[in-house]
């Protein structure tokens, strides 16, 4: 039996899928500890009013981010992700949909502004 001791090599393009997705699963983990604390604050708002309202909506997208990310994970680095969501793939329906999670969230808690990506604040 032959030993390879070369080291080990991930595609480029994988190495980058990977590292967005520990991000987003980051970013998710923050979204649900924001999300527990306004539900602490407002889970006894009646319904109808603007507070129960904006749970459900902090609920709902929830859902959506939690299910883009799993078809990040589920999908191939070099193709499907891209064709899964109108405007520009996985990575875009991430950040739409956490960008509006974190600013209801964020008029739930009295936060001025969501969390903003490190190269989006080179910008």
């Amino acid at each position: 039996m032959a030993l390879n001791f070369e080291p080990h090599t991930m595609n480029t393009t994988t190495h980058l899928a990977n590292q967005n997705i520990l991000e987003w699963e980051s970013r998710l983990q923050h979204i649900d500890a924001m999300a527990a604390r306004a539900n602490e604050l407002h889970g006894k708002a009646p319904a109808g009013s603007e507070e129960h309202q904006k749970l459900a909506e902090i609920r709902t997208y929830r859902e959506q981010l939690s299910q883009h990310l799993e078809n990040a994970q589920q999908a191939s680095p070099t193709g499907a992700p891209h064709a899964s969501h109108p405007e520009g793939g996985v990575e875009s329906a991430l950040e739409a949909t956490g960008l509006q999670l974190e600013r209801i969230l964020g008029s739930v808690l009295g936060v001025d502004a969501p969390r903003r990506r490190k190269m989006d604040q080179i910008d």
